[in-house]
């Protein structure tokens, strides 16, 4: 599980139009017949009552900490085939609107990003890439757009803060 499961999970939210994710298929445990049929898993249970957070835990928690039930699916392009964007509204409820950033490529991007409609002064980030799990990037300061270098295969959340 990596950055590309979030690609889908993009796909699944504007093109399937899902309300909703069920991660059957991001906990494993040690006894599948013939392997573990999704490498990449966000939890492995080891069937003793014991149980390990994989790196598959920290790219699913960028969309499912940022996507609440009663929140919006906010609408989002980019020009950029490597770079696919997935926001979420508020709504009325009590959390943050976010917007997330998936860069697939095998390098850096700077990323300009265009924000129309948040009430809010800043950003606060987090991102998980190969080498980072769910680290905090602090407050971005947030006018009409921001822009960010997004790392190799990285997800980034921002929340309005």
């Amino acid at each position: 599980m990596d950055v590309f499961l979030v690609n889908e999970l993009y796909g699944n939210i504007y093109s399937a139009k899902v309300n909703g994710i069920i991660p059957w298929a991001i906990v494993q445990t040690e006894t599948w017949v013939g392997g573990d049929p999704n490498p990449g898993t966000a939890f492995r249970i080891d069937g003793e009552s014991g149980y390990s957070l994989e790196k598959g835990y920290y790219y699913y928690k960028q969309v499912c900490r940022a996507g609440q039930r009663g929140m919006a699916v906010a609408s989002t392009r980019s020009n950029d085939p490597e770079i696919t964007l997935i926001a979420f509204a508020r709504n009325s409820t009590k959390h943050p609107s976010a917007l997330i950033v998936l860069n697939l490529a095998k390098e850096h991007k700077k990323v300009n990003i265009d924000i129309e409609g948040l009430e809010a002064s800043q950003l606060e980030g987090y991102r998980t890439a190969p080498e980072e799990e769910y680290l905090s990037l602090g407050t971005f300061p947030l006018q009409d757009s921001i822009t960010y270098k997004a790392p190799a295969r990285s997800v980034t959340t921002f929340y309005a803060a």
